[in-house]
């Protein structure tokens, strides 16, 4: 295989965030000259304030991003978000989508152990870390929402939420859309959408997404090609509104994927307990001792309905998710066969929130509701290659909150807000073990989290802002080790201060923020078995910055830019445990107590900036648009020692597309990763080495569109 050099592209993270200050001075002049238009940053959005709300008078720092904006990104799933979102750290391990905003996230994805960053689709709460990865199909926008969620976003959202929100069906007209991509390493991308009146009152909608490719890393002792994806989604959504006080909305989804992105991992110079195992210097060519795989099949269904009293509205959202993943990877990543795992996981959802919101003008809004949730979770099995080790897990978890959230404007242009949660959650955990070894353990937890907020209506168009909020991340047990002690719950407290404008399509937002943060779940080994554990790291302090601008630059020109700079240290962490390189260099010795006091926190990079510059330009009675994305990340760290880094990475994305005429074709060329760097996606290590995953070498490709 030819070898795939790195290439930097260099542009200063702190540069970017003083100039999009410093331009801001210039805009409300500009402004007046500028044809109002509006942008995904003004519209009025329900899935934040759980009531509707334009962005810029929101409180929090949050991203907004429009369909059209995630397509000339050239963004395609979940995994991708972190190209838009300043501050957001998307990566994956194995089939595990692992998001951080702000450094604050998880590492852990065993069974019982949900994201500290939430996923909502369409308001539904998805808890499982292995079906977060689907494509982003009939998506109408998506909003990442930074900083603890703890009042109406409250299950376990430490660090933030992401926000998905897919199209309603139409009771209009007959609308839709239909593409197909063909691109590099046989990619090829199908996805569909189409909404139709049934009648006056009944609206349906159908949208899927194959995605397939024969993979971009050679497994040489194999003779295999790894790193495939082969994804198929489909959905259905049914609208029902006979008048304009009530509508119901009634879904159905499905979900399959098998892929080995995650396994397919290359040794980190050189260390590694079998020496004497073949490597290569292309990251792109590995040599393990078995073909690992990861196979996903979910569905789910939900209901929702709201209903307009007069100037309150009540909402009801019911839903039930199953998934079940069968899995296997090798754990060395050589020809030996030391360590693997094999696993299935099965996890069944169902939830129901009700809440009721205000919907009218006046000085006082507000919103109040309940959440009640259900989840079990079973491991079957987990077998090393040897037969050495099999055990049988399941955790039980039931939840169930309450809420509230008060905004009065006291002053003319003065507003406070003030809301509050109360969350008590209870989990069974079960464990047998090989010899007949059985753990058993049932343990309750609560929190009260509150948010206050006090923003300040300069004008129509900008808001200043401070807010402080707590978050709570519920106890959990571990799955692997020998034990049936709980593991604790998180706690963080944030304050935040910002400002945000918006106009005539230009927005921009500033933030500043400082975290405290105790008794974080961690990634451990588990000395009795060697697999992954859990367990309490002690205090973490961070702050930093965001800031984010999206304007057009005269009549063709469209630009979306953001930047963030983070510190986040562990302040106390004196029982950590890490591993360090044998003298020898064939693999690790584990250190435990390991202080990690002063150490920088896991996922949690210095800077990170993005900067989207969209052209277009008419061509007949067609157009052609042109949009080139470049993202940066500074380096971060994959584990408490802060030995394995990521080191600086540069991504930059490319999109040509030409409309012919107005009957809705669309012809495209694409290009992701464009500078062909080594994108780290994911670094592990452990008593056998050390160990990588890289995304996606450069890919070409191209698209043809239909839009009627």
């Amino acid at each position: 295989m030819k070898s795939h050099r790195k290439k930097q592209l260099a542009f200063g993270s702190s540069y970017l965030l003083a100039s999009m200050v410093a331009a801001l001075s210039g805009v409300a002049a500009a402004q007046e000259n500028t044809v109002s238009a509006e942008s995904s940053d003004e519209i009025v959005v329900t899935g934040v304030q759980r009531r509707e709300q334009a962005v810029v008078d929101v409180p929090i720092a949050m991203t907004s991003v429009s369909a059209e904006t995630i397509e000339n990104a050239g963004l395609t799933s979940m995994t991708d978000l972190s190209v838009l979102s300043p501050g957001l750290v998307v990566s994956r391990s194995t089939g595990f989508v692992r998001p951080v905003i702000r450094g604050v996230g998880s590492q852990v994805t065993s069974l019982g152990s949900d994201a500290n960053v939430s996923v909502y689709l369409d308001g539904v709460y998805r808890p499982n870390q292995q079906s977060n990865q689907f494509a982003l199909a009939d998506i109408e926008r998506v909003e990442v929402l930074k900083g603890p969620q703890g009042t109406l976003f409250g299950r376990n959202a430490t660090g933030g939420a992401i926000v998905i929100t897919t199209r309603r069906p139409s009771l209009d007209e007959a609308e839709g859309n239909i593409s197909l991509s063909y691109g590099s390493f046989n990619e090829r991308d199908l996805r569909g959408y189409f909404t139709t009146p049934i009648t006056d009152t009944v609206g349906v909608s159908v949208s899927f997404a194959n995605k397939e490719d024969d993979g971009y890393v050679y497994d040489v002792a194999q003779g295999e090609w790894l790193a495939d994806h082969h994804e198929t989604l489909g959905r259905v959504r049914v609208l029902y509104e006979p008048n304009e006080r009530f509508n119901l909305i009634g879904s159905i989804y499905g979900l399959t994927m098998d892929d080995t992105t995650g396994s397919a991992y290359d040794i980190i110079d050189g260390n590694t307990s079998n020496p004497a195992a073949p490597h290569y210097p292309d990251p792109y060519e590995i040599a393990q001792s078995l073909i690992p795989y990861f196979e996903l099949e979910s569905w789910g269904a939900d209901l929702q309905w709201e209903y307009d009293f007069g100037g309150v509205t009540l909402r009801s959202v019911t839903s039930y998710a199953d998934a079940e993943v069968d899995f296997r990877s090798d754990l060395d990543g050589t020809t030996a066969n030391a360590s693997a795992t094999t696993f299935k996981t099965t996890q069944r959802t169902l939830s129901q929130e009700l809440n009721l919101s205000s919907d009218g003008p006046g000085r006082l809004q507000w919103v109040a509701g309940a959440f009640v949730y259900r989840d079990e979770g079973e491991e079957p099995f987990l077998l090393s290659t040897t037969g050495a080790f099999v055990l049988e897990a399941t955790i039980d978890t039931d939840a169930w909150a309450v809420f509230g959230e008060v905004e009065y404007e006291v002053l003319d242009n003065l507003f406070v807000l003030a809301g509050v949660r109360y969350s008590e959650e209870t989990r069974d955990f079960w464990q047998s073990r090989a010899g007949g070894v059985v753990n058993q353990d049932e343990t309750s937890w609560n929190a009260t989290t509150p948010r206050l907020s006090v923003r300040y209506a300069l004008n129509d168009h900008s808001n200043i802002y401070a807010t402080y909020s707590e978050g709570f991340k519920s106890g959990t047990y571990n799955v692997t080790a020998n034990s049936s002690t709980p593991i604790n719950p998180e706690n963080i407290e944030a304050f935040e201060i910002g400002y945000k404008y918006a106009r005539a399509g230009t927005a921009f937002s500033l933030s500043a923020f400082t975290y405290n943060y105790e008794d974080l779940q961690v990634q451990a080994i588990d000395p009795g078995s060697g697999l992954l554990t859990t367990t309490n790291a002690g205090v973490v302090e961070s702050y930093g910055l965001d800031a984010e601008l999206t304007m057009p630059i005269g009549e063709r020109w469209d630009l979306r830019a953001g930047a963030s700079y983070l510190h986040a240290e562990y302040e106390s962490f004196p029982n950590a445990q890490g591993f360090l390189p044998l003298p020898s260099g064939n693999g690790n010795s584990s250190v435990a107590p390991y202080d990690a006091t002063g150490n920088t926190v896991e996922f949690s990079p210095e800077y990170t900036a993005h900067v989207s510059l969209t052209y277009t330009m008419p061509v007949g009675e067609g157009e052609i648009a042109s949009t080139l994305t470049a993202f940066y990340t500074s380096e971060f760290f994959y584990e408490v020692t802060n030995r394995l880094a990521s080191e600086d990475q540069t991504l930059l994305n490319g999109l040509i597309s030409w409309r012919p005429n107005q009957n809705g074709l669309q012809l495209s060329l694409w290009g992701n990763n464009l500078t062909d760097e080594a994108q780290i996606q994911w670094m592990a290590t452990s008593a056998l080495g050390d160990r990588v995953a890289y995304g996606r070498p450069r890919t070409v490709g191209v698209r043809i569109g239909y839009e009627f």
